[in-house]
């Protein structure tokens, strides 16, 4: 099984439009699975959206921090488990031929963080990758906020391609952690210009880093591919077959279903708009691309806002409307058709407190359970304490 897979800070999810517009990319580069950090969704738990399913695990209470991820609807069903282990790391197993995968994403600290945080975030990720099974293909990715430089002396767990000469604290405990596990930081592998080595810029948009990292066992390095498309008749086939489908969606339609949707083609014309003023401000780097860039996002910021709360404001005086009508259906059924959608995590655990999701080994551990709770000598006890009553009586 060949697939794309990715990391990325998304700078919150909580924002406005930001989760369709991070389906719209994934869509746009055929990511498959991606890891997502600074989520900023609260409590842990998976969400349908567009055509992926997002796991993420967060904080309790607070919109800060989080992590998880982005799997296509196509690769559901070899989910094996998702484990929300704390704000900053989540694991998932992917089921894949001939062998398995597992994720790590991790959401490190910054440099400014204290010390003990630190410590602790590491502690956590190396008995998280230390659980995982032997047999399988596994990969730390995230935002670690680390540079990692050329050093001789790492050499054998850098490439030579770093954007940075020389590693920061928080870079040299990465490195610490892929040697004492025996891996590769592969995004410090294939040459690239600068400008597509960065993963962070500045407000000011003067000084770029690179702190996004993706590591994988020395073993299976060859695994990592650079990311220069190298197309093929079957991705030519399907260019064509994705073309005659939009202009088939344009010309016929779709079939509704029945729920109106506030993201519209203004939305999408703003991103878009933002979008490139964003590369505009990247490629050129002045003080003009940077006013245009400021005014779309602001643009872009406000048409989302209004456009939802526009969207929003129509379902309310549509319900209303049937509320002062005596049309107590049609309320209650726009009450319950754009009611806020709780997600929960769909596993259970087994005996030894370990995570299932795997629909054979639940209904086994069902089984397990009632057979217990129905369990044949305490309904005897049951029995000859209700015969003793009813005699006393």
């Amino acid at each position: 099984m060949e697939f794309k897979i990715a990391t990325g800070n998304v700078m919150s999810l909580f924002r406005t439009g930001a989760c369709k517009n991070l389906m719209e990319v994934l869509d746009v580069y055929k990511i498959k699975v991606a890891g997502i950090q600074e989520v900023r969704w609260a409590g842990k738990g998976q969400l349908k959206v567009g055509k992926n399913i997002i796991y993420f695990s967060g904080m309790e209470e607070r919109h800060q921090f989080g992590c998880g991820f982005a799997v296509h609807e196509t690769k559901e069903l070899h989910i094996k488990e998702f484990n929300p282990i704390s704000e900053r790391l989540a694991v998932l197993r992917i089921d894949t031929k001939p062998i398995n995968i597992a994720l790590i994403c991790t959401y490190a600290p910054t440099k400014a963080a204290d010390e003990d945080i630190k410590d602790t975030i590491y502690e956590d990720l190396i008995q998280a990758y230390d659980k995982l099974p032997g047999n399988a293909i596994k990969i730390v990715l995230g935002d670690f906020n680390a540079k990692c430089g050329r050093e001789i002396q790492f050499s054998h767990t850098l490439g030579k391609e770093s954007l940075h000469d020389i590693s920061n604290g928080n870079g040299l405990r990465l490195i610490s952690f892929a040697t004492g596990k025996d891996m590769m930081i592969s995004s410090t592998m294939f040459p690239h210009k600068k400008i597509y080595k960065g993963t962070w810029k500045s407000p000011d948009g003067i000084t770029i880093n690179q702190i996004d990292h993706v590591l994988i066992q020395k073993r299976f390095r060859s695994c990592i591919r650079d990311n220069i498309e190298e197309e093929d008749i079957e991705e030519e086939w399907c260019k064509i077959s994705k073309a005659i489908k939009k202009v088939a969606e344009q010309i016929i339609g779709r079939l509704k279903n029945g729920k109106k949707k506030w993201y519209n083609e203004k939305c999408r014309e703003a991103i878009e708009k933002r979008r490139m003023a964003q590369d505009n401000y990247v490629k050129y780097n002045d003080a003009n691309t940077k006013i245009i860039y400021e005014i779309e996002r602001k643009n872009c910021k406000r048409i989302i806002q209004r456009e939802k709360r526009n969207f929003l404001n129509s379902i309310l005086q549509e319900a209303e409307k049937d509320r002062s009508q005596s049309s107590i259906r049609n309320f209650f059924r726009t009450i319950r058709h754009y009611n806020s959608f709780n997600p929960s995590l769909k596993a259970i655990k087994n005996r030894d407190r370990e995570i299932i999701m795997k629909p054979e080994l639940k209904a086994i551990r069902w089984e397990e359970y009632f057979n217990t709770l129905m369990d044949s000598t305490a309904i005897a006890v049951i029995l000859k304490f209700d015969v003793r009553i009813s005699l006393l009586l």
